[in-house]
């Protein structure tokens, strides 16, 4: 039997959520690693295209909003024109 969704209240839906198994350090050059691994709290990453530095970035913020319960992470770049 169909369930009409439009009728039902936000959130009373028996949703489970799609755990998928996630290994931050897989493919990470060294440089990378090594920003990753870093205690420190300012990072200066640069370099030509091509160097994993956006990489690098989203997995430290995909390991941090893993980590911290109720992190919110906004990831901002600006494009060449």
């Amino acid at each position: 039997m169909a369930t009409d969704i439009s009728t039902q209240p936000v959130g009373a839906y028996d949703v489970q959520p799609n755990i998928v198994s996630f290994d931050p350090l897989q493919d990470l050059t060294a440089k990378q690693l090594s920003v990753y691994s870093s205690p420190a709290t300012e990072i200066l990453f640069g370099g030509a295209a091509g160097g994993g530095k956006s990489l690098a970035l989203r997995y430290i913020a995909v390991v941090a909003a893993l980590s911290i319960p109720g992190l919110q992470v906004y990831l901002f770049r600006r494009l060449s024109a």
